[in-house]
Order: C-alpha cells, then structure tokens, then sequence
C-alpha cells in the first residue's frame, strides 16, 4: 500500500538530482506491485520466498548496508518490519521516519481510535494521533511493542 507514497518521494528527490535506494520487500513476486521507478533509485528488492529479487526479509539486507551515521531512512510497511527497520537505524545512528497505519474511524482526530505511544524528551510517554499528527512519525519517538 505505501510504495506509492515511496515513489512519488523517489520522483522528488530525483528533481533534486539525489540518488535514492530504495529497499523494496513483498511477499512474493506477485505482490511487486510498482515496477518502475526514476533513474535516480538503486532498487533492493527482495521477497520472502525468493521469487524475485533476494530471498528473505528486506530488513536482514538493510542491516548488511553499512550506510554512514546520519543516513536518512524513510520506512513504510507492516508495522513489525518498521520495529525492526527503526531498530536497525538506531543501532547506526541513521535518521529513520516511519509511516504507519491505523485504523481510523473518524480520520480527524476526534475518536483517538489511531492512537500510538511516543516517547517525550523528558522520558514521558505522550499518546499521538496517526491521522492528525501523522501519519509519519520519527521512529526513535514511537514506543514500539
């Protein structure tokens, strides 16, 4: 559902003249849903089964990626590959920000119904609303579960 997202970012950036690499998993080769991306994207694809690209979990390659401190991550996808995602660039020191979803009755921020846990700089935990003060989060501030 979020590589669209992830490649209207990778067209932006490419305007910008940055290169991207873009850690793309499925699945299998049947849910590679977009097959096209700008010239300035390096793809990383890999699928559980192996049916195309790399077999295995795309976050076991990313861990293996040896990008400098301060690289920035943009991460979208089940939320267990995004803990995992956000455990690996905080052990880097990579910058990551998730987006995450949520059931959301309302969409306005009325119900709470999208709420996550986030940590404050005072160690305090303050609940947030996915629909209102996300989607996208930095994911040294969600408290993962």
């Amino acid at each position: 559902m979020g590589i669209g997202p992830v490649n209207f970012v990778c067209v932006q950036l490419a305007k910008m003249k940055k290169e991207v690499h873009l850690y793309y998993g499925a699945r299998n080769k049947s849910e590679v849903t977009l097959k096209k991306f700008p010239a300035n994207t390096k793809l990383i694809l890999a699928t559980d089964d192996g049916s195309k690209g790399k077999k295995g979990f795309i976050t076991k390659i990313l861990e293996k990626a040896g990008y400098p401190k301060g690289t920035i991550v943009l991460a979208c996808g089940p939320e267990p590959m995004l803990k995992e995602t956000a455990r690996i660039c905080l052990k880097n020191q990579w910058v990551c920000h998730v987006s995450l979803e949520r059931h959301m009755a309302c969409g306005v921020g009325a119900c709470n119904g999208c709420v996550i846990d986030t940590k404050c700089d005072d160690g305090k935990i303050k609940r947030k609303r996915v629909c209102k003060e996300g989607p996208v989060f930095n994911a040294a501030e969600v408290v993962w579960t």
